[in-house]
């Protein structure tokens, strides 16, 4: 029989500050303050986080309009998403943000870790800084070239990215897919990997 981890981590998903936090954010906190807490009373060593996201097309965008420093608006608007967590009691042990210069130290030593898994090259598309996704180019002539979420033109940009070698572990993964240590569910998407 396996022993339960005593060990609990729960994170929330880090939201763009390019707006105020609303009722469905606070249903995110709220749930996994529950998963926490109930790991807590499972007598389990736990962590629940939460943060911002201050990087991207859109807190860059958000802050052009409102003509502040990205900076500036940046400590603003995660200052009202760190009000969030104390008015619904939420018990959560470390607030991130993505531009705390811990973050980045961590960032950094992980984008190392990764360096011979990685590599950089220029990728060309249409995105949609609102959906902050590319889109195929079928899906760009299917829509008009307007994102239907946004209502907004997209727009043909080339920018350098890092990709994964996904090649480099190819053989690994399929052995694994096909004797069920890595379980796909359902059954039916299994060959689409």
């Amino acid at each position: 029989m396996n022993k339960p981890l005593d060990h609990f981590y729960v994170t929330t998903s880090i939201p763009y500050i390019n707006g105020e936090p609303h009722i469905g954010h606070t249903y995110e906190l709220l749930t996994a303050d529950v998963l926490a807490r109930y790991a807590r009373q499972q007598g389990k060593k736990t962590i629940l986080s939460t943060g911002t996201d201050e990087h991207g097309g859109k807190v860059q965008e958000k802050a052009n309009e409102l003509k502040k420093p990205t900076k500036e608006y940046a400590d603003l608007m995660s200052a009202r998403w760190r009000e969030l967590g104390p008015m619904v009691n939420m018990s959560n042990d470390r607030f991130i943000r993505t531009t705390d210069p811990g973050h980045e130290q961590r960032a950094a030593l992980i984008w190392k870790a990764l360096e011979n898994d990685i590599y950089k090259s220029k990728y060309t598309g249409w995105y949609c800084t609102g959906c902050e996704a590319f889109v195929t180019e079928s899906t760009a002539k299917d829509n008009k070239g307007v994102c239907p979420h946004h209502n907004r033109q997209y727009e043909k940009i080339e920018e350098e990215n890092y990709f994964f070698k996904l090649s480099k572990y190819q053989n690994e993964i399929a052995e694994k897919i096909s004797d069920d240590s890595f379980r796909i569910i359902p059954k039916s998407r299994r060959n689409e990997i």
